[in-house]
């Protein structure tokens, strides 16, 4: 079998599997706006690839990487281009994109007349959440990524390590809030 068909084939078999995982839950198979933000982000990961992929000139002095979505280095970026914005002839994609998130969640939030200022219930709610948020941060350079950059966009590339960083995020997830379960618990 030539390997462009086994390739087709095992993706076939890979993204089937996903797409019945994912409608065996009621709650999702029920829910239009989960359905979809699904297609929407997997759209929006497309468009990423698609346009960076587009943007390569090989006749160009510098070359612009092939990327798509991701939160940890964009940020980083963002702070870099806002520092220097003058050495950079435009902004780069992950600049953009992050740009765009944060417009875009704004414009959301006031469309949906949401926007709201929220506080931690206690201290120690807030030292749990500086040290989650720096535990995050650290995560996520540590992998290359965080579930967007890893486990959304570095999956789709089928990439043994954006898996391993998918399983490692959904599993440390699961452990994490079944910990604060079991601390809450005993607090009672």
């Amino acid at each position: 079998m030539p390997l462009a068909t086994s390739t087709n084939i095992a993706l076939a078999i890979l993204a089937g599997g996903f797409i019945l995982w994912a409608f065996k839950d009621k709650g999702f198979r029920t829910s239009p706006a989960h359905i979809i933000a699904g297609v929407g982000i997997g759209l929006c990961v497309t468009a990423g690839w698609l346009l960076t992929g587009l943007a390569q000139d090989e006749f160009a002095d510098v070359a612009i990487p092939l990327i798509s979505l991701s939160y940890v280095r964009p940020a980083g970026d963002t702070l870099d281009y806002l520092m220097r914005a003058t050495a950079y002839d435009f902004p780069s994609f992950n600049v953009v994109t992050f740009a765009g998130v944060l417009a875009g969640g704004f414009v959301g939030a006031i469309s949906k007349k949401s926007l709201a200022i929220h506080t931690f219930s206690d201290k120690r709610d807030t030292w749990r959440n500086m040290i989650g948020a720096a535990l995050m941060g650290i995560g996520g350079v540590v992998a290359l990524g965080c579930t967007v950059g890893q486990g959304v966009t570095g999956f789709s590339t089928l990439a043994v390590g954006s898996g391993l960083t998918l399983a490692s995020i959904i599993g440390g997830g699961i452990f994490g809030l079944k910990y604060v379960e079991w601390k809450m618990m005993r607090e009672v």
